[in-house]
């Protein structure tokens, strides 16, 4: 059975994560599923549906056997297949599937242990040291059970390639508690963390209906093929990644190919030549810097800056434009056709080259408590200065409205959260009026199309009552060549009025490069006179009135977010 509707594709209607997975293993059987470095040959190696489905059900029912049935397990590790398997070995079968992230520190893990309390935790050797800590301070976690390695005490502490071993003799011998677990699709089988850009983290709860409604509506707006390969760059315990860069591209037959970290991005580009990235603006804005750097060093950029134009003019064809930036698309690896932004808002120049050069490039808008998408740009109708149009089922308004027509974007859908964990106050305040509120501000036009402007909490609020967008005048400073990094954000005078002020971290090697200076106040002056020329192209009251040189880079989340809050907002 297929869902589709006027303008949308056809695609199989699932009931949970089971029966997308599962479903697409009897479809496409040996076809390569999820492609992982092997650190030996310093090769890809590729495992196909069947042997993820294999392993799924080997792991899945050894944990059963270990009396993990229906409790919460932590999933956190590096992007990689052993982690893919202990995801869908807990969520399709076992219990809870918990997924945190690898970076967190040790404070960080055990608040999130009592809070979520797990009764086991799959981690990898990159957190060993801190689980041994952590085990001797929680003994209510049972089972730790590790990626890596192959030491075992076969009591408290456990490898996982021995227990996927001993899930598979069990299968043999007949056990089928795992196979024939029932999946409620109701029932809350995921909680997620959320990344606290601007607040303490809460926990999202999710059902596998939430995923699977997200799934079959995000898959109906873009024509995802099965020979396409993605590339997994940002940290599968997060939302945006785990369903739409690893859950959708399974469950519509395409291949996964995982990054080595972001420094390797270049080299493992070439070696899997991806068709499809999804990604953050911060990494899509500075792959865009670097080819416009590059095409500037080989003194080409005015012949590509023309040769654009005039694509443009004669209104070519996507596959006629790929032919004639093929040198421009070599650098993605050679098969790059469609890149997908999310977490923020991206510039339009950007998404706009990248179209120009033949890659199809959209944006979405979502959150962790939407499992994650509300509205996506599909590949048929589309405005890159939009987030796109509210999925297939989800309801979209915009509430409290100023008189430019500005509120807060709220929605409603079968992908909402069931709720935060055991925080009932803060559910009743971000559901009031039986929609779930953002917290993010926008406009929707009279073609449903929804326009992000900022958050609630980011907003400049001046004496006047004047409200000031920080995202619109990042975005003017972020087309520079000279700007790495940027945020801007109020500071209170002695008055109680709010300073705009722009923190900037250069793009020191285009200062190399271009002046051989990157002394702190010859680079500020240069960066001054940008600030001028985007305070030329605003209302007097957005005007940015300090600047502020930063000596290091944003700190950020694990999904390259730069953090509203902290030291990055110190002016000193």
């Amino acid at each position: 059975m297929a869902i589709g509707g006027k303008g949308l594709y056809e695609v199989r209607q699932v009931k949970d994560i089971r029966e997308a997975i599962f479903g697409a293993a009897d479809i496409y059987g040996d076809k390569d599923a999820l492609l992982e470095k092997n650190k030996v040959t310093d090769k890809y190696e590729a495992y196909s549906y069947n042997r993820f489905i294999k392993d799924i059900k080997s792991l899945g029912t050894a944990l059963c056997n270990m009396g993990l049935k229906d409790k919460r397990v932590v999933v956190m590790g590096e992007n990689r297949y052993l982690w893919s398997v202990s995801y869908m070995a807990v969520v399709n079968g076992t219990g809870v599937v918990v997924p945190v992230d690898v970076q967190l520190s040790q404070d960080d893990l055990k608040f999130i242990f009592e809070s979520s309390k797990p009764e086991a935790v799959i981690y990898t050797d990159k957190k060993a040291k801190e689980i041994k800590n952590l085990s001797e301070q929680l003994p209510s976690i049972k089972y730790f059970i590790n990626m890596d390695g192959t030491d075992t005490d076969n009591e408290r502490f456990f490898n996982m390639n021995s227990l996927i071993e001993k899930g598979e003799k069990l299968i043999t011998d007949g056990d089928r508690t795992f196979i024939d677990a029932k999946i409620d699709p109701e029932e809350i089988l995921i909680i997620l963390y959320t990344s606290a850009t601007t607040s303490v983290s809460k926990a999202v709860q999710l059902s596998h209906r939430n995923i699977v409604a997200n799934l079959m509506a995000m898959s109906s707006m873009i024509n995802v093929r099965s020979d396409d390969v993605f590339l997994s760059i940002l940290p599968l315990h997060h939302t945006y990644e785990c369903t739409c860069g690893f859950i959708c591209p399974l469950y519509l037959g395409a291949s996964i190919g995982y990054a080595e970290g972001l420094k390797h991005i270049k080299k493992n580009m070439d070696e899997l030549k991806p068709s499809v990235m999804l990604s953050v603006p911060l990494l899509f804005e500075g792959m865009y810097k670097n080819i416009i750097k590059t095409a500037e060093k080989a003194g080409s950029l005015k012949k590509l800056t023309t040769i654009i134009k005039v694509a443009d003019a004669l209104h070519l064809s996507r596959n006629t434009r790929r032919k004639l930036f093929s040198a421009v698309l070599a650098g993605l690896g050679g098969n790059m056709r469609l890149m997908i932004s999310g977490a923020a808002a991206i510039s339009p120049t950007v998404a706009k080259f990248y179209r120009s050069i033949g890659v199809a490039f959209l944006q979405g808008y979502g959150l962790t408590e939407c499992s994650p998408i509300i509205c996506l740009n599909s590949d048929k109708e589309f405005i890159d200065a939009s987030a796109g149009k509210p999925l297939p089922g989800v309801e979209v308004v915009i509430l409290d409205k100023d008189t430019d027509g500005i509120g807060e974007i709220c929605a409603k859908g079968p992908n909402i959260m069931k709720g935060y964990l055991d925080m009932p106050e803060e559910n009743e305040r971000i559901f009031e009026g039986g929609y779930f509120h953002t917290g993010d501000l926008g406009y929707m036009d009279d073609k449903d199309f929804v326009f992000i402007t900022g958050r609630k909490k980011s907003m400049i609020v001046t004496k006047t009552g004047k409200n000031i967008f920080p995202e619109e005048l990042e975005q003017k400073l972020a087309k520079s060549k000279y700007v790495e990094e940027c945020l801007v954000f109020g500071v209170n005078d002695k008055e109680g009025d709010s300073i705009v002020t722009a923190a900037v971290f250069p793009a020191l090697q285009v200062f190399e490069d271009e002046f051989k200076n990157t002394d702190k106040k010859f680079m500020y002056n240069k960066i001054m006179e940008l600030v001028k020329e985007v305070n030329a192209q605003v209302p007097t009251y957005k005007a940015i009135k300090k600047l502020v040189i930063r000596d290091t880079e944003f700190v950020k989340t694990t999904t390259r977010k730069i953090k509203r809050y902290g030291e990055n907002l110190k002016v000193d």
